[in-house]
């Protein structure tokens, strides 16, 4: 699932979609500048609250002391394995 958030600036009335890839762990997002310069001004969408012990800005990752189950899809809500401390 692709979530979608609208920025909009005081700027030009400047309008921007972002769209952003949270492998069903999260149920927003938003818009940050240094990461849209970083990827080379192709997406600045970051996750917000990934849940199911994820984390990251695509929510791609496993929270500290969690790990990446291979045999699970990356949608999973269990796809991370283990006890958070």
């Amino acid at each position: 699932m692709l979530l979608f958030c609208i920025i909009s600036t005081d700027y030009n009335s400047l309008v921007l979609l972002v769209e952003c890839e949270c492998y069903n762990h999260a149920t927003s997002c938003d818009f940050d500048a240094g990461v849209y310069e970083l990827s080379g001004r192709v997406s600045g969408g970051v996750c917000d609250d990934c849940q199911h012990g994820t984390m990251g800005r695509n929510c791609e990752e496993c929270k500290p002391f969690l790990y990446q189950d291979p045999n699970r899809d990356i949608r999973d809500p269990e796809i991370c394995q283990g006890k958070l401390l």
